[in-house]
């Protein structure tokens, strides 16, 4: 994780700086995402697979309880993360807390799905339609899939579910 995770969020900080320097622009849902495809392109690749594998232990740690694994996380990258998720609430704020939640984690869960499979599905991509798509272009292709995802109308239909607020 530490090898992907640590210069990603670096990068992410120094962008957020920034950009909260300039505090009367009020960044998009699509100009959020791209920030962070922007950081996951600016990693140094140790390989071709780097960011696939990345993916891959993502899902795993997030697919299996593994309490220690977030503490971790939010522990070493916590911080950057909240920062950054202040700007997507700003962005989004008609979506209630906890529904918030669910569809930051669909989003990761779509994003590590297409990621951590990216070479097969490139070369289905390129079989099926003659075209060599770049993992960038991949990435960027998600921006406004993810941020329509963002924009849907609420699914809250329970009281408690759309009142609940985040335990300090």
């Amino acid at each position: 994780f530490s090898r992907f995770l640590g210069p990603f969020c670096a990068s992410l900080e120094r962008e957020l700086e920034r950009r909260q320097a300039k505090p009367e622009h009020k960044p998009s849902l699509e100009e959020l995402l791209e920030m962070l495809v922007e950081q996951a392109l600016a990693v140094q690749p140790r390989s071709n697979n780097d960011l696939s594998i990345f993916m891959r232990l993502l899902g795993l740690a997030f697919s299996q309880s593994q309490g220690h694994l977030r503490r971790y996380l939010e522990d070493m990258y916590g911080k950057v993360f909240r920062r950054y998720m202040l700007l997507v609430n700003e962005a989004a704020p008609r979506i209630p807390p906890l529904e918030l939640f669910w569809r930051v984690h669909f989003m990761l869960g779509a994003a590590a799905f297409s990621m951590s499979g990216i070479k097969a599905l490139r070369a289905i991509a390129e079989t099926d339609f003659g075209i060599n798509t770049s993992i960038e272009q991949v990435m960027r292709l998600m921006v406004p899939f993810l941020a329509a995802g963002m924009r849907a109308d609420s699914g809250v239909t329970d009281e408690a579910m759309a009142t609940a607020q985040l335990r300090p």
